[in-house]
């Protein structure tokens, strides 16, 4: 963590949070209706929406489960009307901005129990001790994860995204040293 206060990490991690799902309304108005709704066969079972609709959730079940002291990943609702509809997808990722923006100094630094399937073979969920902090980073990965799933479909189907969609920050950041590394005057081989 460096020489960061506790309350600069934490304002970080909020700030990451809001990137992503921004990054997310640039995706919902790249794509038109069919192609946010589209099966993208045979690479994947899945749509584009159904993958977006999927990193909501994450945002949503812990922003919920807050006040609980407990987050169940496997309480997803999985509701088809954001994986099919742009705009209650967009509906749904401003709403979660509002709240994320309006998270109040201390609430990540809350404790909160985190559960979910581990397993093939073990149907019980586990529940481990961690902090809201901790767990909207992992929502923030879980996202720039389906993010890149989300940019490979797109491709496929022949649809342009932004620059760094489904990038991770760590990926571009290295990728931005690298080519202020590089001489001006280099000419490759």
């Amino acid at each position: 963590m460096g020489s960061q206060s506790k309350p600069e990490t934490n304002a970080a991690i909020q700030g990451g949070a809001v990137d992503i799902l921004r990054q997310g309304e640039t995706l919902l108005n790249a794509v038109d209706d069919d192609q946010y709704a589209q099966i993208v066969e045979p690479a994947f079972r899945a749509s584009i929406g159904a993958h977006y609709r999927h990193c909501l959730e994450y945002f949503q079940l812990l922003l919920d489960g807050a006040n609980d002291g407990e987050v169940d990943y496997d309480r997803r609702q999985r509701d088809v009307l954001i994986e099919t509809d742009r705009f209650a997808a967009l509906n749904l990722t401003r709403d979660l901005i509002g709240r994320i923006e309006d998270l109040d100094d201390g609430a990540l630094d809350g404790e909160i129990k985190a559960v979910s399937k581990l397993g093939y073979s073990d149907e019980a969920s586990r529940r481990v001790n961690s902090s809201f902090a901790r767990e909207l980073m992992y929502a923030i990965s879980h996202g720039v994860h389906h993010y890149a799933l989300i940019s490979v479909m797109a491709r496929l189907a022949g649809i342009g995204l932004p620059e760094h969609f489904g990038e991770a920050p760590s990926t571009v950041a290295y990728q931005r040293e690298e080519a202020r590394a590089r001489p001006l005057n280099a000419v490759s081989s």
